[in-house]
């Protein structure tokens, strides 16, 4: 006989809900509690507050691109600059030992 994750107690005791949870709301970049509500499943928002948070994410995601293209732009410029750095310093050992031999 096997046993659900429920036995023993209500179903309900163990549900997770936001209501219940106070951090959920601290979380939320909407200060002003008017513009949301919890219902049962889902959390409400007013007129343009889901746009407002779709910039909010937007913003967050063009950060994390520019950051990994500065990332990358920093590596290609750092290995283009020792490459010709390692480019001349061959070229004056070549030329010092051609000049040490004259």
């Amino acid at each position: 006989m096997k046993h659900g994750p429920c036995e023993g107690r209500s179903a309900a005791s163990g549900m997770w809900h936001p209501r219940n949870n106070p951090d959920i709301s601290s979380r939320l970049p909407i200060e002003d509690q008017e513009k949301y509500q919890f219902g049962k499943n889902k959390i409400f928002f007013r007129a343009g507050q889901v746009a407002y948070l779709e910039k909010l994410r937007f913003d967050k995601l063009r950060n994390a691109c520019v950051r990994i293209q500065k990332t990358i732009r920093c590596w290609l410029a750092r290995k283009k600059y020792l490459r010709m750095k390692q480019s001349a310093l061959t070229i004056q050992r070549h030329v010092r030992g051609h000049q040490a031999r004259w």
